[in-house]
């Protein structure tokens, strides 16, 4: 659909802001499944993107609940869930759409996993110094609640310093150790958006398919899903096989990227989303094994509520890690 019709069918699924589009060819609506999908159950900043495409099927997907898809699949969602909607006239829409811009992919899941993952030069990385370079970000690092973040720790992960964006940066390398990504974590209390995967100036997309620590991780092992990249550094300190897909929604992409793993140990935190991470965990392992997929075991760590793994000293997180995997020595 062009831009026109993303506006269009914003405004039938109820959006009340509609933001042009940006850099990546979204246009950012307020997410149609916030009530259902949202920790608070609104979408007061718009994260619901709207890919333009004026020459094929364009996809959706909210950067906050992490749904994919397109716009037959998003209204059969919101029927599901009941939501007082013009079905008739955006069912006309997305079947007109349909008509005009060809059949929807035909990829397998698996291949999804795989296709469209594009490489960030490494020249790039390099003009992101290390955060050892930056007393502010250094500082940062230390005053973490729950204890700082070993240098040991900051040394495994590369983690580097944006002064412009005030963010600590962490290099995000698929299986391949190639460089896929760029994650960063503001410092700063005032910014309003906490976390930023960065997009490289000449490439488009983010790759939110890829894991990070997808390049130190042993399939062989039980592998801890973290949510958060704090939560993976704790984690790091007492337990080395350890991935974090940077978020609670998890995409069929990304969980095929990780289907190597067959036994695996979630780490969420207790809210809705983690809730919705933990239940989207099982049943991705129990339909690979319905057809005829390994069996894989998924045990779920639950923390206290209103308490997350980045946050506690290592020491008290391995003790909760501890009926699950076999611990590797402290880092401190």
């Amino acid at each position: 659909m062009d831009k026109d019709q993303a506006y269009t069918v914003g405004k039938l699924l109820g959006s009340d802001q509609i933001k042009p589009p940006n850099a990546g060819g979204y246009v950012h609506i307020c997410c149609p499944l916030a009530p259902w999908e949202h920790q608070n159950g609104t979408d007061s900043s718009p994260s619901f993107g709207i890919h333009v495409d004026p020459a094929g099927t364009s996809s959706m997907h909210c950067f906050s609940c992490n749904w994919s898809g397109d716009l037959i699949q998003l209204l059969l969602e919101l029927k599901h869930h009941k939501a007082e909607l013009d079905f008739k006239t955006l069912m006309g829409l997305a079947n007109s759409e349909l008509d005009g811009g060809g059949l929807p992919s035909l990829l397998t899941q698996e291949e999804q996993a795989h296709h469209g993952v594009s490489q960030y030069p490494e020249s790039w990385l390099s003009s992101f110094p290390s955060v050892f370079d930056s007393g502010q970000a250094y500082a940062y690092l230390q005053t973490r609640k729950g204890g700082p973040v070993p240098e040991q720790v900051i040394i495994d992960w590369d983690l580097r310093w944006d002064a412009f964006r005030k963010r600590v940066c962490t290099p995000v390398r698929g299986w391949d150790h190639r460089l896929h990504g760029l994650h960063g974590r503001s410092i700063d209390p005032e910014q309003e958006m906490k976390y930023l995967a960065y997009t490289h100036p000449t490439l488009k997309g983010v790759n939110p398919e890829v894991w990070l620590g997808e390049h130190l991780v042993d399939w062989t092992k039980p592998v801890v899903f973290a949510e958060s990249k704090f939560d993976l550094f704790r984690t790091y300190q007492c337990y080395r096989n350890v991935v974090s897909n940077l978020k609670a929604g998890l995409m069929d992409a990304a969980l095929n990227r990780v289907k190597s793993a067959f036994e695996i140990v979630t780490l969420f935190d207790r809210d809705k989303a983690g809730d919705l991470a933990r239940r989207r965990v099982t049943k991705w392992a129990e339909y690979a094994a319905k057809k005829g997929g390994a069996k894989r075991i998924v045990r779920h760590v639950y923390l206290p509520v209103g308490e997350d793994g980045g946050s506690m000293p290592a020491e008290e997180l391995a003790e909760y890690l501890s009926t699950y995997v076999d611990l590797d020595p402290l880092i401190l």
